[in-house]
């Protein structure tokens, strides 16, 4: 169900001139599954794309199929809309839970008189019914049939609703114990299925659709090895998403050895399932609408606002998570005597940004210092100057924050010094050089489940330590393949996921909390060569994670682009 509702996602998502794409036919047999189990959609004989006023269409008339079709499609006046495929999907989730069709005995006819009249199809109900299905799944049902289409979930509604029901689901079946488990062999764990739809090649994907129907290491300076990946490329325009191949089990094990091997595969197979979706991009601009020039966010999940540090306006800009522009604060200081003046609040070329406890702190990077403000811009304190002493910075970058300390990236000192909240200097660790624990330059740093990543960028290496600073591991290596870099900037940690903002790779790669490489999305290889286009990039800077979606900060394009995070935990 749940892939099902990305593929609608994916087509409503597809940002002009490309789309959104309106399936206008959405019903199981356009949904197909490959060899892998992985949900396709397809016919696109009837889809629409939606230009502003102007709709661009693949057939004439109403179209569809009357069981699936909302009732305002029967109307003269009205239009197909995601709403009316939204209708549709809510009509496959019926079918999905109940293996019926919605009225398997009625004619055409008689079906658009009850969907005109407000009926819908029985969902079964009664706490004796064995078909009883989830109260939030049949609210979520209904809610797909709902009589106006402004009351309708969006896709990404739908899928969040499904999410939260299958984790309650698969939370109850792991709290209950099973008489046979004790004598079933461990069979191998089929990976649950991820989405590929490919819009720009909707002839192909229609004749498959047809032809289906007709046809029915030990070393701990060294990352694991990188798995084979497959590409999925929409468009030119459009985005490439890299993930990997799955782990074919052919065989039930015959062994203890075979077993552990395959439960090793299978523990594999689980931690990589992951994929990025784009979703849409907005442009950094500020309160009389000049471009900006993003060098470092952070979300406040509590305020639902992103953070944006403008390395040359010196400034922060506040924006909705949707880039509505909220407000602004900071401002250059001026020169004095041939120096910049360091007035409290004032900022010079700020990189990194951090908020915790309604507290931003700001990596001032010109001056040489930390800064704390409120989330309004009211200054708090200041800590740090130019030196190489302890306390004192060299063009600081990155900053990371727990509920005690700071961790600051001290980049032309090749070191991380660590402070706590009132500024209080409390240890270091880091010198020049290329082997563990040295840097070279580092920049972008996180702090999560007591560990601190930090990318040691001219190295082309991520570097892990506990939060006393002792080496852990590392991975990465100088090149352009997955799981390699060139010049890693901005790192961010959530839900067991790594993310790294790969600077002149224009991509950000995702890793497993074990350094396997997951997957990446970005390029540079547009018609202009700018990568201005829907999921590439110029110049990212920095990244950060909330709620299953990736912010990522292009400096170059001056926007931020929104990715979905499909995660199987």
């Amino acid at each position: 169900m749940e892939q099902c509702a990305r593929a609608v996602n994916h087509l409503h998502c597809i940002p002009r001139p490309h789309g959104p794409v309106l399936h206008r036919d959405i019903k199981p047999l356009n949904f197909l599954l490959d060899r892998h189990g992985t949900v396709k959609i397809g016919d696109f004989g009837l889809s629409k794309v939606r230009l502003s006023s102007r709709v661009m269409s693949t057939a004439r008339g109403v179209g569809g199929s009357v069981r699936w079709m909302a009732p305002e499609l029967f109307e003269g006046s009205s239009h197909a809309s995601t709403a009316s495929d939204i209708y549709a999907l809510g009509m496959v989730l019926y079918e999905i839970v109940t293996t019926q069709i919605p009225w398997p005995n009625d004619r055409d006819p008689a079906i658009i008189a009850m969907i005109i009249r407000g009926k819908r199809p029985p969902l079964p109900e009664g706490e004796d019914d064995a078909d009883d299905i989830p109260a939030d799944l049949r609210s979520l049902i209904q809610s797909c049939w709902h009589e106006e289409a402004s009351e309708r979930p969006n896709a990404l509604q739908v899928i969040a609703t499904l999410k939260k029901i299958r984790t309650h689901v698969q939370a109850t079946q792991q709290t209950l114990p099973s008489p046979i488990s004790a004598f079933t062999p461990t069979a191998p764990v089929t990976p649950h299925p991820t989405l590929e739809v490919n819009v720009a090649n909707a002839e192909t994907v229609q004749s498959q659709s047809s032809s289906s129907r007709s046809s029915g290491n030990t070393d701990p300076s060294q990352p694991p090895p990188v798995q084979s990946a497959s590409i999925l490329t929409s468009s030119s325009s459009m985005q490439t998403v890299v993930h990997p191949t799955h782990i074919p089990l052919k065989h039930a094990p015959t062994s203890p050895q075979q077993q552990q091997q395959q439960e090793q595969a299978e523990q594999q197979q689980q931690q990589q399932r992951c994929q990025l979706a784009y979703l849409h991009q907005w442009s950094c601009k500020g309160k009389r609408g000049k471009p900006e020039t993003p060098s470092g966010i952070a979300i406040s999940p509590e305020h639902q606002l992103i953070f944006i540090t403008d390395y040359y306006k010196h400034r922060v800009n506040v924006h909705t998570l949707d880039g509505t522009f909220v407000r602004r604060w900071g401002t250059k200081g001026a020169m004095s005597w041939s120096k910049w003046r360091r007035a409290n609040g004032e900022l010079r070329n700020p990189t990194g940004i951090a908020i915790k406890n309604e507290t931003a702190f700001i990596v001032d990077s010109g001056n040489h210092r930390i800064q704390l403000l409120t989330l309004d811009g009211e200054f708090i304190r200041a800590f740090g100057k130019k030196g190489k002493s302890q306390g004192e910075f060299n063009d600081p970058f990155g900053i990371a924050v727990t509920d005690s300390s700071i961790y600051v990236t001290d980049r032309e000192n090749n070191r991380v010094q660590v402070f706590d909240w009132n500024g209080k200097f409390i240890r270091q660790w880091g010198t020049f050089g290329n082997k563990a624990s040295q840097f070279h330059f580092p920049y972008g740093i996180c702090a999560a489940d007591g560990h601190v990543y930090v990318c040691d960028t001219m190295n082309h290496r991520i570097q892990v330590f506990d939060e006393e600073g002792r080496f852990i591991h590392m991975w990465g290596k100088y090149g352009d393949k997955g799981g390699e870099f060139n010049g890693p900037i901005g790192i961010h940690v959530s839900g067991g996921r790594v993310f790294v903002a790969d600077l002149d790779n224009y991509r950000v790669q995702v890793f497993a909390s074990n350094r396997c490489f997951l997957t990446m999305v970005g390029t540079k290889e547009d018609e202009e060569g700018d990568g201005a286009g829907a999921g590439m990039f110029n110049r990212v800077w920095a990244v950060d994670v909330l709620d299953y979606r990736l912010y990522v900060a292009d400096s170059s394009n001056k926007h931020i682009q929104v990715f979905e995070i499909d995660v199987e935990p």
